[in-house]
């Protein structure tokens, strides 16, 4: 079974050229990966975000919840959201 894997750059989403090609047509051959990079500072709400909301019942009333940026897990958000 063929297998295609293809590394890319995180800056730009570009292939990564392998310095050297690898010819497993044996099947002898494992791949490690040896390096990992990652990016601080990438958020799930970012800046200039906020929280729109809209009640009707009796009386209509609205509003708006500023959200300051960051990386929000999902239990964090809701707590937010009842909160408003």
């Amino acid at each position: 079974m063929t297998q295609y894997h293809v590394l890319t750059r995180v800056e730009d989403g570009g292939a990564v050229a392998l310095q050297q090609c690898i010819d497993n047509q044996q099947g002898e051959l494992c791949v490690g990966l040896r390096q990992i990079t990652y990016t601080v500072g990438w958020y799930n709400v970012g800046s200039e975000e906020a929280i729109f909301w809209r009640s009707s019942g009796s009386t209509e009333t609205a509003g708006t919840a500023e959200v300051g940026s960051g990386l929000y897990r999902f239990a964090h958000l809701r707590r937010l959201i009842n909160r408003i």
